[in-house]
């Protein structure tokens, strides 16, 4: 159980951070069209919902049982199972939305746009849990010379 609600966390807050880094970004410097947008995040914003409410009831099992013992868990997922079909929505169209990206990155500015929103330090931290100064400070002057042309 604790193994679930540790890979649970992880797993809901690098969706957080796509959700506030890439889209909130993306969004804020009108980057792409709203079409292209819904293609390449798909319904991501409701799976972070659906595993933001998962999480919860998990912790809250969790906070019933101090001794560290917890019997059932099976009933919290029956309970999220119909939302957790969003995930076939999201890996039907998953192949259509590396097309769309691999599109929009061939105009140049978009690209360079992108790849310094993987250098932030939010973003590093969901890929790979380390965090470079030198190269978010690049990346917030790339990002800021973009909103701003």
């Amino acid at each position: 159980m604790h193994e679930i609600i540790s890979t649970e966390n992880a797993y809901v807050a690098d969706l957080d951070v796509l959700m506030t880094v890439f889209l909130g970004k993306i969004r804020a410097g009108n980057v792409l069209r709203g079409k292209d947008l819904s293609v390449v995040f798909g319904n991501l914003e409701g799976i972070l919902a659906v595993n933001k409410e998962l999480l919860r009831r998990l912790e809250e099992r969790k906070a019933q049982h101090p001794n560290g013992v917890i019997e059932q868990i099976g009933d919290i997922f029956v309970k999220v199972t119909d939302y957790l079909k969003m995930y076939t929505m999201y890996c039907s169209n998953h192949p259509y939305a590396l097309m769309k990206l691999q599109t929009v990155r061939q105009t140049k500015s978009i690209a360079k746009f992108l790849d310094a929103l993987t250098l932030l330090p939010n973003a590093e931290t969901a890929t790979s849990r380390t965090s470079y100064s030198n190269q978010s400070k690049e990346s917030a002057n790339t990002l800021s010379s973009f909103a701003n042309s």
